[in-house]
């Protein structure tokens, strides 16, 4: 199984596709449909001159005229080259395979979501791998691929979908004046990612205008004020007593002068 920190949702769906994977098969890659090229639906290589179908129907280069003369990097038992014709040698050259090349692929991620998977991979070319296209998207992670010399991609999950995904690789074979050898080699490598939620995004508080802030700052008194304030009500409150006391102690000194007054009289 997978080694690695695997989100439980994640290494469910991921040993599930293990399940379907024939003996000594590379791992996860033949479980989404996704094969090195030159091999059967097992992930073995195939005989030479088998055509290969997972690639567009191209064949299986292993007696390649460059091949022979090491121009061509070799066969190996996981990836084998493939081109227009099963057999390459001076005898056609003369003939054919010059121009462009779009060699198509398609893999299937029905059963587990495209940021689960980080795909990978390394390929080579005669004369030039120009570019890779996976679902219309130009990839940017690679170089040019030549015969000897490989180019490393790595596929963005982003342009990946849930369900079908095509990939063509475009190989440039020069226009000589006898023709050319024109073929390709692909060797993926597909490997379970951690499918953790992503961290929340940071968002900044609100900007509020300054004409706010002072609106704001207007309408809402300040501490002082609301001291003052309730002072100003106890004041209040403490007059009003203030002048019923006077008021009854007026009275009582008018009733006494008056009470005396009569008494006198």
């Amino acid at each position: 199984m997978l080694s690695g920190a695997i989100h439980q949702s994640s290494r469910v769906a991921i040993e599930a596709l293990e399940q379907r994977l024939p003996f000594d098969a590379t791992p996860l890659a033949l479980a989404i449909g996704l094969y090195n090229t030159g091999v059967d639906d097992d992930g073995r290589p195939l005989p030479d001159g088998r055509v290969d179908t997972h690639y567009d129907a191209y064949t299986v280069n292993g007696d390649a005229w460059m091949l022979r003369l090491g121009f061509w990097s070799a066969n190996t038992d996981l990836a084998r080259w493939i081109g227009p014709a099963a057999v390459q040698g001076p005898e056609i050259e003369k003939t054919c395979f010059r121009g462009k090349f779009n060699y198509w692929t398609t893999f299937d991620l029905s059963d587990v979501e495209p940021h689960q998977l980080q795909i990978t991979g390394r390929w080579l070319a005669d004369n030039d791998g120009i570019q890779i296209i996976v679902n219309g998207h130009p990839l940017t992670t690679t170089g040019v691929a030549h015969d000897n010399d490989p180019a490393q991609f790595t596929i963005d999950p982003a342009v990946l979908v849930r369900g079908q995904n095509t990939v063509m690789f475009r190989v440039l074979s020069d226009d000589t004046p006898q023709g050319n050898a024109a073929g390709m080699q692909v060797m993926w490598d597909v490997r379970g990612v951690n499918d953790s939620p992503p961290p929340p995004v940071h968002q900044e508080p609100p900007v509020i205008k300054a004409s706010a802030v002072t609106a704001a700052r207007r309408a809402r008194p300040s501490a002082w004020k609301q001291l003052l304030h309730g002072y100003g009500q106890q004041l209040a409150v403490l007059s009003w007593l203030a002048a019923i006391v006077l008021m009854v102690m007026g009275f009582q000194a008018w009733w006494r002068q008056r009470r005396a007054k009569i008494t006198g009289e």
